[in-house]
């Protein structure tokens, strides 16, 4: 892929939520955050949201520009919306940690969500889009996991802005169906980047969960969210 360059004035601020507990943990952050600045030629700015129970002494690098504490209880949305409260850039781009950017990815986003009028864009990931054989252009679609990717997304400062921050309902599971919801309310166009890559290495910190905390991030998760939206996302029983 050729490296395409933002315009100058563009500024992104990478949000990224981190879970430390673990040296793999620490080391995927690591991959994630370097990945985006050396296949970038965006201004780009590097927040890590992370548990302040696990990662204080593991953060000292240069290349991390500020660190945010997470919300407790845990909160995915909420942590996303700590990191933007202190970001500058005009393109917010909220990720998990498991996340390596392809040369000129961000780059991508910013360029075409311009020529595409886009509020709201994903980029498309090797094993998840690996269907995806022609990488050109943008499809318009508000689905979950296949073109709105919760794994990562860019809003613009302005869509940030309009929406009001990001709903914490949902403490993680469906968490990205709400921010879709959000969008569709404000009228907001989302689209998948067919020629922007970003490879999601997938549900890397949700390993060593236990039964409990599993079960309140994901099964009362989506409960939550269905019952809120009137859907059945994953065709839980609501009652």
């Amino acid at each position: 892929m050729v490296l395409r360059k933002a315009d100058k004035m563009d500024k992104i601020s990478l949000i990224i939520v981190h879970k430390g507990d673990t040296q793999a943990n620490i080391d995927m952050l690591t991959e994630c955050y370097e990945s985006a600045i050396y296949t970038t030629k965006a201004d780009l700015e590097v927040i890590v949201v992370y548990d302040a129970a696990h990662t204080v002494p593991n953060l000292a690098t240069t290349l991390i520009d500020k660190k945010v504490k997470q919300p407790k209880p845990f909160n995915y949305n909420a942590s996303l919306n700590a990191g933007a409260d202190v970001s500058t850039g005009n393109y917010l781009y909220f990720a998990n940690s498991d996340l390596i950017f392809k040369e000129g990815a961000l780059d991508e986003l910013i360029l075409m969500s311009k020529k595409h009028t886009l509020h709201s864009s994903s980029a498309i990931c090797p094993v998840a889009h690996s269907y995806t054989k022609n990488k050109r252009g943008v499809m318009l679609s508000y689905n979950v996991g296949t073109h709105f990717t919760g794994w990562g997304f860019m809003l613009t400062r302005y869509a940030y802005n309009r929406i009001g921050k990001l709903k914490t309902n949902c403490p993680f599971y469906c968490a990205d169906n709400e921010t879709v919801e959000q969008l569709k309310a404000a009228g907001l166009r989302h689209g998948l980047v067919k020629s922007a890559e970003i490879e999601h290495l997938g549900q890397q910190t949700q390993k060593n969960l236990d039964s409990k905390t599993y079960f309140a991030y994901c099964v009362d998760s989506v409960k939550k969210f269905n019952k809120l939206y009137d859907q059945n996302i994953f065709n839980l029983n609501n009652k």
